[in-house]
């Protein structure tokens, strides 16, 4: 089962580290016009950086703008099914508590 997305790789996200130190984190992105939905799939760790240091078990995030409008559930488990992939899990933005670099990619 696939997603049917085809991710391409765009700029890399730029943060502050925390020597201040910028860091460059790679992100992919795949836009499907028909419904006005963006998924972009960030690299969390680079090095001691990470893009949202609350979640330090991820290595990537893949965050889907107008998340509403798609069947998270069936998303995440078809990314459990990708051999590779060993852990998968949703993150409650309205928890977090940096979002700055969320912003970042807004």
């Amino acid at each position: 089962m696939a997603l049917n997305i085809s991710l391409k790789r765009e700029n890399s996200v730029q943060i502050h580290g925390k020597s201040k130190d910028i860091v460059d984190h790679s992100q992919f992105v795949y836009t499907d016009e028909d419904r006005n939905i963006k998924y972009r799939l960030i690299e969390n760790k680079r090095g001691i950086s990470r893009f949202l240091a609350e979640v330090q078990q991820a290595d990537y995030l893949l965050i889907i703008d107008e998340s509403e409008r798609v069947d998270t559930k069936a998303i995440l488990q078809k990314i459990r099914e990708i051999r590779q992939v060993l852990l998968t899990f949703q993150i409650d933005v309205e928890e977090l508590k940096n979002k700055q670099n969320l912003m970042l990619i807004a």
